[in-house]
Parts: structure tokens; C-alpha cells; sequence
């Protein structure tokens, strides 16, 4: 029952690019009920020695997906989610599911399993006690459907790595119709998004000269990531910082209980601790640069350090000089 209301809500989502009748009239036995025929067949389509038919994809789908981390839709991230939890590598690897998307449907949705780096569960129904309410009483199977159903209509933000007001002012162009006309389909359907960095708190330049964005390749060189996908996948967890205004290893030496909430897997990353409770607990934010008159860990900036995360970085660094005076 889960596995069909939460397809049923995709498919209701702005995020579901294939018209109604066209996917209905496939074979979607189990899960393979999630696949975005035209989303499938623009993105994989053409990467077929022989041209793909739109009517194979989701045939396609279930032979590729688990050797070759395929995702059947827009809303779900197959190599980021096997990536972000090994266990579920393994249940494919033993046959117990076929792809992540599988898992996700049957059991990961209502365990607080998120689809995509942008999405974060715990986080959403944080933000909405109505959602956390709804899920607590199983009026809702998780806050995903939630936000598939009302939240990407109505706005809402689906994790803090993904500002949908932010991106709106400051990557979209003034489009009011279509899907494109919401700003995680807009970011999601986008060629630029190496480029259009969907938050405020994460400096892309700063990140590839620190970090290098490195990520493994399956064969030869390691490829450069985005910078922004090589933090989600990686960085985060290693303990890298998204910007110099956030040092991410001081904040870790400076307070181990939150070292042991990222072990636990509460946090994904001490920044993420910081946003979500740091403040409100007293935590101080240590930065990496030279405080030149700014006291970045100080209550002063402490206190409008919260409205500073929704500025853009150049608009952070206008801010820094005029404290300076």
C-alpha cells in the first residue's frame, strides 16, 4: 500500500515530467510503477547503441538500474542514495531489491530515508508540525509525500541544501508557467547547475581551490565534480567546510557531543548540527579567516548569523567590511 501512494504522489508532483495516460500504459510491475517514461527516455535515451523507444524504458530501467546506479525519475537519486546508506548496496548486491528505488518505496521512505541530497525528512517535519503530526498518526507515510502533494507547490524549502526562495531571486528567470516555474524542477531540469549553486552558505570557488572536488571514476582518471555535488556526496562527511565562513574541523574539535551525533548519523555534517540547533544551544560558528575586526564566533554576529545564511556570499563579504568600520 505504501509503494503505490507514494508512486500515486509523484506522479501528482511537478516533479513527474511523463503525462498521466502515457505512464499508466506501461508494464509497471512493483516498483518499476516509479519510472518517468519521458524523463528516463530524454536522459537515456540516447546513451543506447541502439535507439531507445520510449515504450522499453521501463524494461531498460530494470535491467540497468542496479549495474549502472540508473534513477527512474526525477525526484529520486539512485547513486546518491546507495552512496548515502551502504546497507542498501548490499540488499541489491544479495538480490533482495533491484535498484535503491526499490528499497526506498518498500522500507526507506517511512525509516527516515531521504531520496536525494536535496530532501531531508527528519528536517521537513521539523519545519511543519502539521507533516510530523500526519507521519506520527500514518495519515502520512513520510514527509516526502508531503512535500511531493503540497510543498513543491506551495513553496517550501525540502532541506537547508536546498533554499527555494533563494534560488528563485537569484537563478531563475522570470518564467510563471510549466514545471520550470518551480525552482527545485527549474534546478533539477537545468544545464547549469555546476554554476547555479542552490543556497547562500556554500562558496563554489572557495570549495574547488580548497578541496580540489575530486570524485572517483569508474574507469582512468578521477572526473572534477561540481563543487556543490562533490560536498553532497562526499565532502560533507569528510569533514570539509561549504564556505570560508564556516570552519567545519574547528567546529568539530571545539564540541564533541556533535562529533557523536554524526557518528550516530543524526548530522550528516557539523554544519548541518550548527543550522539546525547550534544557535538556539549557545554553539559559537567558527570561520576560517581572519577575524580583522569581526568577531565571527561572538554573540554580535552570532545573533544575525542565522538571516546571514540566507545572504548571497558577495552580500556576506559587503557585510564583513562594514563591520570592519
Amino acid at each position: 500500500m505504501n509503494k503505490e501512494r507514494l508512486i500515486c504522489a509523484l506522479r501528482a508532483s511537478p516533479l513527474w515530467l511523463s503525462p498521466a495516460h502515457f505512464a499508466f500504459g506501461q508494464d509497471i510491475s512493483g516498483a518499476a510503477g516509479g519510472v518517468d517514461v519521458i524523463w528516463y527516455w530524454r536522459k537515456f535515451g540516447k546513451t543506447q547503441e541502439e535507439a531507445l523507444a520510449p515504450g522499453d524504458c521501463v524494461s531498460d530501467y530494470l535491467r540497468h538500474a542496479a549495474p549502472e546506479r540508473r534513477s527512474p525519475n526525477l525526484a529520486f537519486d539512485e547513486f546518491w542514495y546507495r552512496h548515502e546508506y551502504p546497507a542498501v548496496e548490499r540488499l541489491i548486491s544479495e538480490g533482495k531489491y533491484r535498484s535503491a528505488w526499490e528499497h526506498y518505496v518498500a522500507e526507506g521512505a517511512r525509516n527516515y530515508y531521504n531520496p536525494a541530497f536535496w530532501f531531508d525528512d527528519r528536517w521537513y517535519q521539523r519545519q511543519h508540525v502539521e507533516v510530523a503530526s500526519a507521519v506520527a498518526s500514518r495519515n502520512l507515510i513520510c514527509g516526502f509525500e508531503h512535500y511531493l502533494l503540497y510543498g513543491v507547490r506551495q513553496g517550501f524549502s525540502p532541506s537547508i541544501y536546498f533554499n527555494a526562495e533563494w534560488y528563485r531571486k537569484n537563478h531563475m528567470p522570470e518564467i510563471t508557467a510549466g514545471v520550470r516555474s518551480y525552482p527545485l524542477v527549474h534546478y533539477l531540469l537545468s544545464e547549469r547547475k555546476a554554476r547555479a549553486c542552490p543556497v547562500p552558505f556554500f562558496d563554489p570557488q572557495w570549495y574547488s581551490i580548497q578541496y580540489g572536488g575530486y570524485r572517483p571514476a569508474e574507469g582512468g582518471k578521477p572526473e572534477v565534480a561540481p563543487a556543490y555535488e562533490h560536498y553532497m556526496l562526499f565532502g560533507r562527511r569528510l569533514g570539509n567546510s561549504p564556505s570560508p565562513y564556516f570552519n567545519e574541523a574547528a567546529y568539530r574539535e571545539a564540541y564533541p557531543e556533535v562529533v557523536k551525533q554524526l557518528t550516530a548519523g543524526v548530522y550528516a555534517s557539523g554544519f548541518e548540527h550548527y543550522v539546525t540547533e547550534g544557535p538556539a544551544n549557545g554553539y559559537l560558528a567558527p570561520s576560517h579567516l581572519g577575524h580583522g575586526g569581526v568577531d565571527y564566533a561572538g554573540p554580535a554576529f552570532l545573533q544575525s548569523y542565522e538571516q546571514s545564511l540566507r545572504l548571497h556570499l558577495s552580500q556576506l563579504s559587503e557585510l564583513s567590511e562594514l563591520m570592519k568600520l
